[in-house]
């Protein structure tokens, strides 16, 4: 019931394009590398357990470590803006009564340097820790499955950016606090 999954990986990339926000253009870095390692643990607890009020219980985590930086040129051994170090997430989903589910998930995103500073001369915006939760509703109809959900993303009400740009002045894009979403979803 238990799956882990482990990813290492090393790019070297020359003319890595980017976006510049300030001239809305693209634009390439000359050379950069890419460090990182994944690992991201996934466990069906029903299968260790008998828990007859579930007919779903899911754990899942994971971590990822990334490392990019310029190599080569004005900007060498910088850190490539808007690129965390650290980014984590965990969840956990329930089923129950054949047809109910709820879900709940977190997630880190470390601080980086905003887009267009890559002279690292500017302060790094700050991390975000955000949280999600989501209740559904899943029947077959005519043979078609369908969903129906209701979603609260940024439970906390957590106040971040979303987006931040270095240019003459530093542009931000405040996330969206606490939102409330109904949907369906028909697979068929």
């Amino acid at each position: 019931g238990v799956n882990v999954s482990l990813t290492n990986y090393l790019h070297d990339i020359k003319n890595e394009i980017y976006f510049d926000p300030t001239t809305f253009a693209n634009q390439n870095y000359d050379q950069t590398r890419r460090i990182g390692g994944e690992v991201a643990p996934s466990w069906d607890v029903l299968d260790v357990f008998n828990w007859q009020a579930f007919d779903r219980f899911d754990l899942n985590a994971g971590y990822t470590y990334e490392q990019a930086v310029f190599q080569g040129g004005v900007y060498d051994g910088n850190e490539i803006p808007f690129v965390p170090e650290h980014q984590i997430f965990a969840g956990v989903a329930l089923g129950f009564w054949g047809h109910y589910g709820i879900s709940l998930t977190g997630r880190y995103i470390g601080s980086s340097y905003p887009v267009n500073d890559q002279a690292n001369a500017k302060p790094k915006a700050k991390p975000i820790t955000v949280f999600d939760a989501q209740l559904s509703y899943e029947t077959m109809v005519n043979n078609w499955d369908l969903e129906v959900f209701g979603r609260i993303e940024n439970i906390l009400d957590e106040e971040y950016n979303s987006y931040e740009i270095e240019g003459s002045n530093r542009a931000i894009y405040p996330a969206p606090g606490r939102e409330f979403l109904l949907g369906a979803k028909l697979k068929f």
